[in-house]
């Protein structure tokens, strides 16, 4: 076995610097561009000879695909497709799905220009019934309300008992019966007053639609009636709603019902109204009953009823020829001035504004999204609200007494204006939306003049364009400061307002600072802490916006200082933490910002619950920031260090993975960003206290681990390979950090690797005691690794061989660079990882390719021993091509080594065919393959690993299951070989395959 002569089995000797230059392509020149397709380039060399460029191949027609019907776009409204039906939606929604694009009208009636109608074109603009809920939610009361009694009492068979009598003669008794009866009252509380309108909404739809229209206006009318009982003031608003929903309906029906009509003329059907029909569109049938049900409501002898009725029924004007709604809308508005209760008329004002966007929207096919009212109409909405200032000021000079609810003590005078905001913003939102700054300045004069109470002038600065009031703050800081102050609408809902004005629309330069301070003058007396916190929440933004984290830092000061009074911090943590956020989603200068003296301290202020979302917010906007590559900055280290702490104590057994993983990922991203340069030791202390805080978090410490090993790695950068005594303790201190930490992590795998790591480093600085120490802590750690676990991403089970295949052959190309241990021999380290490698459960018992692989892997390495030179070096470090040079004994060790291997491999492929199946073959054949390219690149041939070859090409080829060009490559790797042995094993082949196929 000594002697190369008497040795069946010997490495090929190989020069890597020769091989290493065999591999370099070296460039070559070339006329065209190589991508270049092969008729453009021969187009190009017959225009250079001056021949006729050659006709390009005619294309075949491409056969058109059938186009794919979206099964998510099936039941989408268009013009060019059928829609079916689908059973998920209403009759009405799948009725306005299905409808096709139509053109449509102007919003006056006399207009005839036709517009198409496609998708919101005001998205910005809240409809009333957004609203409704908000209401609904404020404005209660736990006094009873008075109803009717007969309104309680009614039913339909009462309405229906004359049926069989005149309809005419019988409707009009009825209604005259329902006007002159004297009803007497029945008290309710809050909520089964609202159960019983929606019961009368529910026996209002009934009734319609089994044909009793009386009954169905009857209950209109009372209804329209109870909207004058102010009797609960506190509730009136809620009561508005409510009573309002049912006028709504029935007037959308009375207005379908005449539509329909309108489809019949003279006998015969006609083609459906579109949604912008005209008057001349609509037949003499449905203009008459249009007629009609106007007449019914002129009769009405109650200014209150007949006014809700006739606003409700107002788009039914659209039938008529004398439909003039400039002139309808002036004289409902005119006619409301009769309601002698404020409260009640100024909510009447409110419907009517409702009524003009209804009209506004009626000539569209999706007649629910907000539609421009026409300038007249606009006019109307005006008149109503200078009608409404009118009588605020009236009422103002008398200090609201002559109220009756104010003067008799049931409400206070503060929370009676309340009660109009609803109206008041509606109508405002109305009057300013899309207009002009002359209009907004006219309404803030006539505000100054009639009423100056922050009530009305919050619902002025919300409604019209951020623009107007940013451009005039200081203004308008005036205007807030000289308001009178109400109880229910604070000043500081106004300073509120104002903040998000001057977010959405910066002021001039010059006026940032002097607004901050008029409103800051005012807002950091105010006492109440959920009052500043409101005003807080917008203006820090402003700040951010506007100034330089020293202005934040101050107002963080002003902050902290408010919130502390009485312990307020522990019902604003949403607040708190809103704060937070905006300051790290708006700062210009995130070093800055965490460098602020007042910065940790409000996070401190958050409880632990509330500081996880935060803290997330944080380390999140630090970890994106990619201007700041890293930081030394100890103030931002410790905010972040105490940040991503707070995250971590957050986790317990019962967290969820996902919030573990995003946890861990946001610490991580942090521990990359600290670099204090040159100060290694103060970098190390720093993963000291890491590891110590952040110890429930695997991915945290594997990567403090592999920091540390950088650490020890920038060492022997800096110092050039050559240590000192004070640079070789540091690096042997990184080394135990690491020798202390890894066993710590739950992840066999990420031992394994971090151990093989910090054994390379260890070796690269010349600590060679301390790098067969780790790489001694792994080969011990494979025995006990299970054959399967669990898969982290897709949590099932999956087997172990791969990775651990991946692991030992990088473990074994590590171990070329270990030099031999003096007593234990030069390849100590690889027996031990070849015995582990026998007693690996799944390799124990039977044959397997990761075997294969990993045995090849052994043989590769040991062929690589073998050479004189090895293809690799670390500097001040001798590996066993310089220790042992050669020897006779050494290369006696590797032939017993390749001997052991050579069998081992061979009997494990023969041993993957044994199953017989087609899977086992194409293993056996492609493991073969293997094993072939590996004896023609690292073995010398001879009459041994000739025959070898030869040999496993064919049972290769025999299996007929192996990749053809994988067979075809090989052969080829074969052939191309210089020297006699290599050309015989090809022609060995060549001939065994040509003999078969004879």
């Amino acid at each position: 076995m000594g002697g190369g002569e008497k040795q069946k089995w010997v490495p090929r000797t190989r020069d890597y610097v020769v091989e290493k230059q065999g591999w370099e392509v070296k460039p070559k020149s070339v006329k065209y561009h190589p991508l270049l397709s092969k008729e453009i380039l021969q187009k190009v060399e017959n225009a250079k000879k001056g021949k006729e460029p050659v006709a390009a191949p005619e294309k075949k027609p491409e056969k058109k695909k059938p186009q794919f019907e979206d099964p998510l776009q099936m039941f989408a409204g268009s013009s060019d497709s059928k829609v079916t039906d689908d059973p998920l939606l209403g009759a009405s929604s799948f009725a306005a799905a299905s409808a096709e694009k139509k053109s449509n009208t102007a919003t006056t009636s006399s207009s005839k220009t036709r517009v198409e109608s496609t998708e919101n074109p005001h998205p910005d603009f809240e409809p009333w019934y957004d609203k409704t809920p908000r209401i609904l939610a404020k404005y209660t009361t736990s006094k009873h309300i008075s109803v009717s009694a007969n309104f309680l009492e009614e039913n339909e068979a009462e309405a229906t008992s004359n049926k069989a009598v005149d309809h005419v003669k019988s409707r009009l008794e009825q209604l005259e019966i329902d006007e002159a009866t004297d009803e007497g009252k029945s008290m309710m509380t809050q909520n089964e007053y609202i159960s019983h309108m929606e019961e009368q909404h529910t026996r209002l739809k009934t009734a319609w639609e089994q044909g009793e229209r009386v009954v169905s206006l009857k209950i209109a009318i009372q209804c329209a009636k109870l909207l004058g009982d102010t009797s609960v003031p506190q509730f009136y608003p809620s009561m508005y709603v409510l009573l309002t929903t049912v006028l709504d309906t029935f007037g959308d029906l009375v207005f379908h019902r005449i539509k329909d009509r309108g489809l019949e003329g003279g006998g015969e059907k006609l083609n459906s109204l579109p949604a912008n029909f005209m008057p001349t569109d609509v037949c003499s049938s449905a203009k008459e009953t249009c007629r009609n049900w106007f007449y019914k409501t002129a009769c009405i002898r109650e200014l209150m009823p007949r006014l809700y009725i006739d606003m409700a029924l107002i788009k039914s004007y659209r039938f008529l020829e004398e439909c003039d709604y400039t002139k309808i809308f002036s004289r409902l508005s005119r006619a409301i001035r009769g309601i002698g209760d404020p409260l009640a008329a100024t909510y009447a004002r409110a419907f009517l504004a409702t009524k003009i966007n209804c009209v506004a929207c009626c000539y569209y096919e999706n007649d629910t999204i907000y539609r421009t009212p026409a300038d007249p109409w606009r006019k109307t909405l005006l008149e109503a609200f200078d009608d409404f200032m009118f009588t605020f000021k009236a009422h103002r000079a008398e200090d609201f007494t002559n109220i009756s609810h104010v003067g008799s003590g049931k409400i206070d005078a503060n929370n009676y204006i309340d009660l109009y905001s609803p109206a008041l913003e509606w109508m405002l939102q109305n009057i300013g939306y899309n207009s002009n700054e002359d209009l907004f300045y006219a309404l803030l004069q006539q505000y100054k003049d009639y009423c100056n109470n922050s009530a009305v002038l919050v619902h002025i600065l919300a409604s019209f364009k951020p623009s107007f009031i940013s451009s005039h703050a200081l203004n308008m800081t005036t205007m807030i400061k000289g308001a009178d102050e109400n109880t229910a609408v604070l000043k500081s809902k106004l300073y509120l307002t104002l903040g998000k004005c001057l977010i959405s629309s910066p002021p001039p330069k010059n006026q940032l600072l002097p607004i901050l301070n008029d409103v800051w003058k005012v807002v950091t007396k105010i006492t109440d802490p959920d009052e500043y916190i409101e005003i807080a929440v917008v203006f820090v933004q402003y700040l951010l916006i506007n100034f330089t984290e020293r202005e934040v830092n101050i107002f963080l000061k002003d902050v902290i200082k408010h919130v502390k009074k009485g312990q307020a911090h522990l019902r604003l943590q949403e607040q708190i933490q809103t704060i937070i956020s905006k300051v790290m989603e708006y700062t210009k200068d995130i070093e800055k910002t965490l460098s602020m003296d007042n910065f940790l301290p409000v996070i401190d202020l958050l409880e632990t619950a509330n500081k996880v979302p935060c803290g997330k917010v944080i380390l999140s906007a630090f970890a994106s920031n990619t201007k700041m590559v890293s930081t030394s900055d100890p103030v931002i280290i410790h905010t972040l260090f105490d940040v991503a702490r707070s995250l971590h104590d957050s986790i317990d057994s019962m967290t969820f993975e996902d919030e573990r993983k995003q946890i861990s990922r946001l610490i991580v991203s942090f521990v990359r960003k600290i670099d204090f340069g040159r100060d290694l030791e103060k970098q190390l202390n720093m993963y000291v206290d890491c590891r110590q805080s952040f110890t429930s978090l695997d991915a945290v410490t594997s990567e403090l681990v592999i920091k540390v090993t950088l650490l020890a790695t920038r060492a022997h950068t800096f110092m050039k390979g050559k240590h000192t005594r004070k640079t070789a303790a540091f690096v042997k201190a990184c080394l135990a950090y690491c020798h202390i930490t890894i066993p710590s992590l739950d992840s066999y795998f990420s031992r394994l690797h971090l151990f093989l790591q910090s054994g390379e480093v260890a070796l690269v600085n010349g600590m060679i005691v301390q790098g067969e120490a780790f790489l001694k802590a792994a080969i011990s750690l494979i025995p006990d690794i299970p054959p399967t676990r669990e898969d982290p991403m897709t949590k099932l089970i999956v087997k172990t061989e791969n990775e651990m295949v991946g692991f030992i052959l990088n473990f074994a190309s590590s171990l070329l660079l270990f030099p031999g241990h003096p007593s234990n021999g030069p390849f100590y380290l690889v027996k031990g990882l070849m015995k582990v490698v026998d007693v690996y459960p799944t390799w124990k018992d039977s044959a397997s390719v990761s075997k294969c692989r990993v045995l090849m892997g052994f043989l590769s390495l040991f062929c690589t021993y073998y050479q004189t030179t090895f293809p690799a070096h670390i500097d001040r470090v001798e590996s066993n091509d310089a220790l042992y040079g050669g020897t006779a004994e050494y290369k006696a060790e590797i032939f017993g080594f390749i001997d052991t291997l050579m069998e081992q491999i061979k009997t494990q492929i023969n041993e993957l065919g044994s199953k017989g199946d087609l899977i086992a073959k194409k293993d056996q054949g492609t493991t073969a393959l293997d094993f072939v390219n590996l004896l023609i690149s690292s073995m010398e041939m001879n009459p041994h690993s000739a025959t070898l070859v030869v040999k496993l090409f064919q049972m290769a080829k025999q299996t007929a299951a192996v990749d053809k060009n994988y067979l075809g490559s090989t052969f080829a790797n074969i052939e191309g070989k210089k020297g006699t042995w290599y050309q015989d094993v090809a022609n060995k082949i060549r001939g065994i395959d040509e003999s078969a196929a004879a």
